[in-house]
């Protein structure tokens, strides 16, 4: 029965090794590109997408846009409307559509879409922000291509893995307790 006591032990550093290694968060790439808007930059746009997607996770792309206009000085309540909108094959993508707000000379805007794929695979898409006059006319600012790949691991969605671990960790624990109260009792 000495065999049970170390195949527990084995399997519950296994799991919690592969529980760790699954909770890791998925690290991010950022792309910082300038805001021009009437051939003069006024600020920036940073957009950050995961390097990769896991399986059964949502995870978050974000596009920051921080707003200096150059000519502040003549009309400081100048507000810019921008409308913005993620557009990307088979991910589940929320919220959907386009966004809009108006932004201030020398604030922030932050857009937060969160996607989600249950099953590997690449995806592409495109990211629009445009500026929207007062006759509702549009200006493209960015309209930039991304592309996303989403992985798994050992053909797991990533929910189910880390259940996997936990229920090892649950199971090796119940195998070791009758050798845990013997040794106290005896």
């Amino acid at each position: 029965m000495k065999w049970i006591r170390y195949v527990s032990a084995a399997l519950f550093l296994l799991s919690m090794i592969g529980l760790i290694l699954i909770s890791c968060p998925a690290p991010e790439t950022q792309a910082e590109i300038p805001l021009i808007l009437e051939d003069v930059t006024q600020g920036k746009i940073v957009l950050t997408l995961p390097e990769y997607l896991r399986a059964g996770e949502t995870q978050e792309i974000s596009l920051r846009i921080d707003y200096d206009p150059v000519n502040n000085e003549e009309d400081p309540t100048a507000q810019l409307k921008l409308v913005n909108r993620l557009e990307i094959g088979s991910l589940a993508v929320s919220p959907k559509g386009e966004g809009h707000t108006l932004i201030n000379p020398d604030s922030v805007a932050v857009f937060v879409w969160k996607v989600r794929k249950d099953y590997t695979g690449s995806n592409s898409g495109l990211v629009w922000l445009f500026e929207e006059s007062a006759d509702s006319e549009r200006l493209l600012i960015l309209g930039r291509k991304i592309v996303l790949q989403t992985r798994d691991i050992l053909g797991m969605t990533y929910p189910f893995a880390r259940g996997l671990c936990i229920g090892g960790m649950v199971f090796s624990l119940i195998l070791c307790v009758p050798f845990i109260f013997r040794r106290k009792f005896i």
